[in-house]
């Protein structure tokens, strides 16, 4: 084995790679699911996603690919009508349905980006607060 292939940068860049061959699969698939009217990829390596997906023929102008929840919030209250089907893709510890909570008028002050819980928002003691990090 070489030096370089030892060294944690590049099992990291190895690991990167990886990843974003997956969720570029993610992309492509989502872009042949059936009936879905808006996708929102939500978190810097969604952008691999969302770029699969409009490769994959799902409709530019139907896909966005957000920072945040709270963005991803904005653009939802922008844009959809009643009975339009919404796919919000992000990762587990992004916390996703707090674009639901907040779509849904609900208190979320929690701008935690990755979140080291793994319980609901709905049960969450910070879900109200202003933190923009929590500590387990």
């Amino acid at each position: 084995m070489k030096m370089a292939e030892k060294s944690p940068c590049w099992q990291k860049w190895v690991n990167l790679n990886i990843l974003k061959k997956n969720i570029k699969k993610i992309g492509q698939f989502i872009a042949g699911i059936p009936n879905i009217t808006f996708i929102i990829f939500i978190g810097p390596l969604q952008k691999y996603a969302y770029e699969q997906a409009i490769k994959g023929g799902f409709k530019k102008e139907n896909a966005f690919w957000v920072n945040d929840v709270f963005e991803a919030a904005d653009v939802l209250k922008k844009i959809i009508k009643k009975g339009d089907i919404i796919y919000l893709k992000g990762s587990l510890l992004r916390h996703v349905e707090r674009v639901v909570l907040i779509l849904e008028g609900k208190k979320v002050g929690c701008k935690v980006i990755a979140c080291p819980f793994y319980h609901s928002c709905l049960k969450c003691s910070h879900l109200e607060k202003a933190t923009n990090s929590i500590n387990r």
